[in-house]
């Protein structure tokens, strides 16, 4: 099997670059938030 090399390395390994990376249950209050807004039936009563 041929192995690609990335254009660029910039000397870090996969586990370095994944302590960085916010946690899921940040990614899934977003995700919620961006689902919540986007829900048509949730829009502000009174208009």
């Amino acid at each position: 099997m041929v192995q690609n090399h990335l254009p660029h390395d910039h000397g870090q390994t996969i586990e370095q670059e994944l302590e960085h990376m916010p946690s899921v249950e940040n990614f899934q209050t977003v995700a919620d938030i961006f689902k919540q807004l986007g829900d048509g039936s949730r829009m502000c009563g009174g208009i």
